[in-house]
């Protein structure tokens, strides 16, 4: 009987002392500020890099869906039908009303090529503005339009829901695109570009960061 009494509490000191090197292990309250202060360090960081990267861009403002976006000052933006309201498009049974189109580009007047006279080094990030239910999500807007993706991210634009997918197949071309779909009220905002245009894809991912309503 003493044996085993003296077993058990051998057993429990060994198991205590693992509990006490365990808590001595645990981070500091000093070491977790420090981790803290790094991480909002690098957003800061990260911020500052962004504005210092934008800061001779210049800045489009659409007055009748009400939102602003930088873009390079050596681009070019096509607002033609920028302030143009939602008219209905596709098939009548469809309800689609889309407005708002709106081209940037390293060239003028884009819409003037065709795929055999455009030029090699053309970029362009295009702005197709639907009108959608409020209620809707962004993620349930794109699983009723049912395209073939081969991405698909939920992510937030300065704190508006939105997605970032790779469309390919039909209703997209020969060519897939890359999307980003922003849902605001009864409007979803989608940028795209060609996946094969390599500038107009860094210049899109800065010109979303700049994206805000007005």
């Amino acid at each position: 009987m003493k044996l085993s009494k003296i077993l058990i509490l051998a057993v429990l000191a060994i198991a205590l002392t693992g509990c006490a090197n365990s808590i001595n292990q645990l981070p500091s309250t000093d070491h977790i500020k420090d981790i803290k202060d790094n991480i909002k360090q690098n957003q800061q960081n990260n911020q500052d890099e962004e504005a210092s990267a934008t800061a001779e861009w210049l800045t489009y403002n659409n007055s009748l869906y009400q939102y602003s976006i930088q873009y390079p000052n050596e681009w070019f933006v096509d607002t033609k039908y920028s302030e143009d309201g939602f008219t209905q498009r596709g098939h009548v049974e469809d309800n689609t009303f889309m407005g708002g189109d709106t081209i940037w580009s390293n060239y003028q007047n884009t819409t003037q090529y065709n795929p055999g006279t455009a030029p090699e080094d053309l970029q362009q990030v295009f702005l197709l503005i639907k009108k959608v239910d409020p209620q809707i999500t962004v993620s349930e807007y794109f699983n009723s339009i049912n395209y073939s993706y081969t991405n698909f991210e939920n992510i937030t634009i300065n704190g508006l829901d939105a997605i970032l997918i790779n469309l390919t197949g039909e209703g997209v071309g020969p060519n897939p695109i890359r999307v980003y779909l922003i849902k605001s009220g009864d409007k979803i905002f989608k940028f795209s570009h060609g996946l094969d245009q390599i500038e107009a894809k860094t210049i899109l991912e800065t010109m979303i960061n700049t994206f805000t309503l007005n």
